[in-house]
């Protein structure tokens, strides 16, 4: 049955989808309140002649500009795992696994937020002491 509330229903799950991309939207209360500390991220060193996929949608043209604004952007943003370098300009992105490039590479680098720590190098296996026989 349709009421008045659907087109509210349908608004909501969009802006629920929205938020589980990392795209939300904002009311304009929203975009006029201070906006909330974030912690800090991690950054690997820069992967370069790779790039990571899917662009984050909402990114402002202004981060786009340096490499410390687009971090500073996708470190606030859910769902971003990085930053590539490509053609001139710093986009934040999904994935955080760097991919190869086929052509005009050299330029293009890429940097993952929040980077898994490399694993522990392995214990090596302790020798067992052997008793004395009994006798």
């Amino acid at each position: 049955m349709l009421s008045p509330e659907r087109p509210a229903l349908a608004l909501d799950s969009s802006l629920l989808y929205r938020a589980l991309r990392g795209t939300a939207l904002s009311t304009d209360a929203e975009a006029a309140a201070e906006p909330e500390p974030v912690a800090a991220c991690e950054w690997s060193e820069a992967v370069s002649g790779k790039f990571l996929r899917d662009d984050v949608g909402g990114q402002p043209e202004a981060s786009t500009k340096t490499l410390a604004a687009a971090q500073a952007w996708c470190c606030s943003t859910v769902g971003c795992g990085g930053v590539t370098f490509q053609q001139g300009s710093y986009q934040a992105r999904h994935e955080k696994e760097p991919h190869a490039c086929d052509q005009n590479c050299a330029a293009m680098k890429s940097w993952v937020k929040n980077p898994a720590a490399p694993p522990p190098p392995p214990t090596p296996p302790r020798k067992l002491a052997r008793s004395a026989p009994n006798g």
